[in-house]
């Protein structure tokens, strides 16, 4: 089975699209080893983020004021 996960691993598993191995044997490390992934893994995209969300409130309140605007 070793051999057969390992092949599985080689061929699934691409720079883009990586996957990782979890220890399970202790749930808590095994919670810290996925938290630490994701937030290694998300964090080069929070400057991306952070811009979509301000453009997309900016947008929102814009449409509330002119609502605003044409119901006073």
């Amino acid at each position: 089975y070793t051999e057969a996960y390992e092949e599985a691993l080689q061929r699934c598993s691409t720079a883009d699209v990586p996957w990782y191995i979890v220890p399970a044997n202790r749930k808590w490390l095994r919670d810290l080893a996925i938290a630490e992934t994701l937030v290694a893994t998300l964090k080069p995209h929070r400057e991306q983020w952070l811009a979509q969300l301000e453009a997309m409130g900016k947008k929102a309140k814009d449409a509330l004021a002119e609502m605003r605007t044409k119901t006073a």
